[in-house]
């Protein structure tokens, strides 16, 4: 029976359960033409699908594993010692050239690779150097180089630069993403869906304010849904077993998204 004083004790619905109860009033208030409260019924129910939304969004970002700047020092250092092998082996060969050694394409390669020098590509920082390193690797990569990188056996040590620009790229990324999303917004966004509930419950309490039976009768037909909820949510709350919250669109029972 929706009496007064179960009423005024609904619980703290979590924001699956809220959205449930809240389109279950609607559909009722819609049939009876109570146009000023499906009307707020709309506005609580479109902001607790974005709560809904923040929380699946702070779970998703309490997932992301965090940058660990130090694993940027560590790809930082691993590139800089090949380029600095790629580089001294060019360097000797155009230096220091044995006969039958391939002189032009050491060369060739040793501009394309270190156009400013090693220094030029491996002191910058590392944003810097990850950018400078995949445009070379472009340039290197074209097919007309193809014969320059296998005279000089560079294959792999290429690879190996490629691999790790592409790690250090991804490191940088990640660092990028700083968490956007204050967990104090969250429960902001909670406590405002909250507060519509318990005003949807004020708002059929003073349109059948009375005890009598058609005051009762009329509060209960309204007030199923959020009634409903409520006993499941502390049936569920008190085998503490999971399930607390539930799906708002399919209404199966659910693990709470947050809280």
């Amino acid at each position: 029976m929706a009496t007064l004083e179960s009423l005024l004790n609904v619980y703290s619905l979590p924001t699956g359960r809220r959205i449930v109860a809240l389109r279950a009033v609607r559909e009722v208030a819609a049939a009876l033409g109570l146009t000023v409260l499906v009307s707020f019924l709309d506005t609580a129910i479109a902001h607790d699908e974005q709560t809904r939304a923040v929380e699946l969004d702070w779970v998703r970002q309490k997932r992301q594993p965090a940058a660990n700047p130090g694993e940027a020092v560590v790809v930082d250092t691993e590139l800089d010692r090949v380029l600095g092998g790629i580089h001294a082996v060019l360097t000797g060969v155009v230096e220091g050239a044995l006969p039958g050694q391939p002189v032009e394409e050491a060369r060739t390669l040793l501009t394309l690779l270190f156009p400013a020098g090693l220094a030029g590509l491996t002191q910058g920082t590392h944003v810097d150097e990850a950018t400078a390193v995949q445009a070379v690797l472009r340039e290197v990569s074209k097919p007309e180089h193809a014969t320059r990188i296998q005279a000089l056996r560079l294959g792999p040590s290429l690879d190996r630069v490629e691999q790790l620009a592409t790690r250090m790229t991804g490191i940088l990324s990640a660092a990028a993403k700083s968490p956007t999303l204050q967990y104090s917004s969250v429960i902001d966004s909670q406590q405002k869906g909250l507060s519509n509930l318990r005003e949807t419950v004020a708002r059929v309490i003073a349109l059948h304010v009375s005890e009598s039976q058609p005051d009762t009768q009329a509060r209960a037909r309204l007030l199923e849904g959020v009634l409903r909820q409520g006993e499941a949510f502390a049936e569920a709350y008190k085998r503490r077993r999971g399930g607390m919250d539930v799906n708002p669109v399919t209404g199966e029972p659910a693990e709470d998204v947050v809280g």
